[in-house]
């Protein structure tokens, strides 16, 4: 009975942690972090500001918990179903559509808030940074892994990684869930154009003379 009650007490926790960082992930994609402000926080979470400075110790230490639970979020849904494949390429094919689903879905402000790591600042921002190297790594690693064996084009690994990285991380700025695309097609349909490119072939290169 008791381990219940507690199992009830951490998903509850749980739960109103995931709330407090997708509302403030709102809230600074909207006004930015500079002009948000603790108070407007505890508004919109229609908390009193004590209330929520029972969970946070200031809005630097909140700024690092809404990166780590973007950085969970990528581990748990991204990283973790790619345990279950062994093919590099099968495991880039789930790794593109997972992340592009993260970027269009409930939680997708979390993610807008990659461009705010430079305000994160002192002992909260290694973490971070870790999490975002050993991402980078997982993509440069399966990429190389297919580029070695010969199934990819002879491309720049760090230059593909960042391109993918920039083509995913940019769709907040663009994706409405109104419009003609679902979430599910536009994974579908970025994760053929990055692994198999724009054009059939690659163009023949002319002759200088």
């Amino acid at each position: 009975m008791k381990r219940g009650r507690k199992k009830a007490v951490r998903l509850k926790a749980e739960e109103r942690m995931a709330q407090i960082c997708e509302t403030t992930a709102r809230i600074i994609g909207e006004k930015g972090y500079e002009k948000t402000s603790m108070r407007e926080i505890a508004r919109q979470l229609q908390v009193t500001a004590p209330s929520l400075y029972y969970h946070v110790k200031n809005k630097q230490h909140l700024l690092s918990l809404v990166m780590n639970y973007g950085a969970e979020l990528i581990q748990r849904q991204v990283i973790d179903p790619l345990a279950q494949l062994s093919d590099p390429e099968e495991k880039l094919k789930l790794l593109i559509k997972n992340h592009v689903k993260l970027m269009v879905g409930q939680s997708r402000e979390v993610f807008a808030l990659i461009y705010e790591q430079d305000t994160l600042l002192g002992r909260y921002r290694p973490k971070i940074q870790a999490s975002k190297r050993q991402y980078v790594d997982l993509i440069k690693g399966l990429l190389s892994e297919l580029k070695e064996s010969g199934r990819a084009r002879d491309v720049d690994v760090t230059a593909a990684t960042f391109a993918l990285l920039g083509m995913i991380n940019w769709i907040y700025k663009w994706f409405k869930p109104e419009g003609r695309l679902s979430g599910e097609e536009l994974a579908e349909q970025l994760t053929d154009l990055f692994l198999y490119g724009y054009l059939r072939k690659a163009p023949t290169k002319r002759s200088s003379t």
